[in-house]
């Protein structure tokens, strides 16, 4: 049997870094958000999220850098594919030079406008007025800093180094959630959380750039005005896509925030942090489409192409559909083990949430093959509409049957946008619709017949919250993953593992 290509063994790699960094990310989460909410009380807490969903990383302002982190990714990418040393640090230093400027200008405008703005758009009660305007001046300073760790991350993933990007990740997140959860549970309050983690994010940019520092292929040159207007040309396609992400992970917070109020948003946070786990997971066997596309593209390989689509999809539903179903099983005794029984009702938007990731998981590797791949344009259409929709059902359900009408929204709007986008991936590829199905989305249907049918039984049975929960998920993954094994994989595919794990050839081919 051959060896795998270098190439593979890189997609492995930074498949592994990723997957690492789930379940990492995971087990810091179950930890130190009952923290915060019990350090905090569900109020503050509320208004903690609230003011963490203009995050450059995650929130409304990564809409800010204008696609400009992934539109760098896809460039430093087809540059280092090709040995192209001096065209990859002139674009990495324009990219990373656009990205500061941005950082700076969103930084500035929400310590000027947030503490007027938001606390009244949030509903902060009169004696967290003063607490929380303070935070909100003391995480731009976060923001400026996520801009610019964005710059050094996107180097790194475009050289395919994604298993560095990823320990960035690592560090700064580990930081961020053990410091915030300590000041909290001291009872230091609202202020000092935002400053531990502003902080970390300091460390997590230090460690970015001594990273991406040690693994360039020569000195930076300096900025250029036409790679810059390049890099924003491309990336105002990609940042039409992102809008989508991040109206989903934002969305939902603010609009239950601004007509519900702080209280709510702490049952949307439980639920959102479990499915934050799950989209993790989806997340660690898709993220490397967007740098691994572009890679094969510039050497011309369209059979690898539509290889990667076939096999990233197939494996993101197998990694995927267990922890979603599974957790989705078990989300009653989950929350009363994780949170306590004050918190029961989060449990049924935990299973909402989680049938927007079963969704997402059928298009996420399409959607980052054509973002990756210059089509960022064929899936700007459909991302747009569709958050729109999102946004008008939100406000409307949440408004008509409270906190779960968020949820359904955005299981609506997926609704529409997944044949939209597939379409377009399947004609830029030339895979036909029906071997996508076969070859993709089936394998996965039969194994998690078998994980409901066992979990559901333990589900039933007279158990305690903590022995259904542990018996439960543990027999139905076990099931999941013998049934995958044995009929969702085929012989070759099995073969493969072990080959992937040995030393790689000197060369790709």
């Amino acid at each position: 049997m051959s060896r795998p290509s270098a190439f593979r063994r890189r997609l492995l790699l930074n498949t592994a870094a990723h997957g690492f960094t789930t379940v990492w990310m995971m087990v810091l989460t179950l930890v130190t958000l009952p923290a915060l909410l019990h350090g905090l009380g569900p109020e503050t807490f509320g208004i903690w999220v609230l003011i963490q969903t203009f995050s450059a990383d995650s929130g409304w302002l990564s809409l800010a850098d204008l696609g400009i982190a992934g539109a760098l990714t896809r460039s430093v990418a087809g540059h280092a594919s090709t040995d192209r040393h001096r065209e990859h640090l002139l674009v990495l230093s324009s990219g990373v030079v656009l990205l500061v400027g941005i950082g700076a200008c969103a930084s500035i405008l929400l310590a000027v406008l947030g503490p007027s703005v938001l606390t009244g758009l949030f509903q902060v009660p009169p004696d967290q007025t003063h607490a929380a305007g303070v935070a909100i001046v003391v995480f731009s300073g976060q923001v400026f800093l996520e801009f610019v760790l964005a710059g050094f991350r996107a180097g790194l993933e475009g050289a395919q180094r994604v298993d560095l990007s990823r320990a960035v990740v690592v560090v700064t997140r580990t930081l961020q959630l053990g410091s915030t959860a300590v000041l909290a549970l001291s009872g230091r309050g609202l202020v000092a959380v935002a400053v531990g983690s502003v902080v970390s994010t300091a460390i997590g940019a230090l460690a970015g750039a001594v990273l991406l520092g040690s693994h360039l292929p020569g000195r930076l040159g300096r900025p250029s005005v036409t790679e810059m207007r390049a890099l924003v040309a491309y990336g105002v396609r990609i940042a039409g896509l992102n809008a989508s992400g991040v109206l989903h992970r934002t969305m939902d917070r603010l609009v239950v925030g601004a007509i519900i109020g702080p209280s709510g948003v702490a049952l949307v946070e439980i639920a959102a942090q479990v499915q934050g786990g799950a989209s993790a997971v989806l997340a660690s066997t898709t993220y490397v489409a967007l740098s691994a596309s572009p890679w094969v593209a510039a050497r011309e390989a369209p059979g690898k192409l539509r290889e990667l689509l076939i096999r990233g999809t197939k494996y993101s539903m197998l990694a995927t559909l267990p922890v979603v179903l599974g957790v989705a099983l078990v989300a009653v005794p989950l929350v009363d083990v994780w949170v306590g029984p004050s918190y029961a009702a989060a449990a049924g938007l935990i299973q909402l949430a989680l049938v927007y990731i079963g969704l997402a998981a059928t298009v996420t590797v399409a959607t980052l093959m054509l973002e990756g791949t210059g089509h960022a344009g064929r899936v700007l259409g459909p991302s747009l509409v569709t958050t729109v929709l999102n946004l008008v059902l939100s406000i409307v359900l949440v408004r008509r049957i409270g906190v779960a009408g968020a949820f359904i929204a955005t299981i609506l709007a997926m609704a529409v946008f997944i044949p939209a986008v597939l379409r377009h991936a399947l004609r830029t590829y030339a895979l036909g619709l029906a071997t996508f199905l076969r070859s993709s989305i089936v394998p996965s249907w039969w194994p998690s017949v078998g994980q409901a049918a066992l979990t559901g039984l333990v589900v039933a049975a007279p158990l305690g919250s903590l022995g259904t929960l542990l018996l439960g998920g543990g027999l139905g993954l076990g099931a999941f993953v013998a049934i995958a094994w044995r009929w969702s994989l085929g012989r070759a595919e099995r073969g493969e593992l072990l080959p992937l794990l040995r030393p790689a050839p000197a060369s790709d081919t």
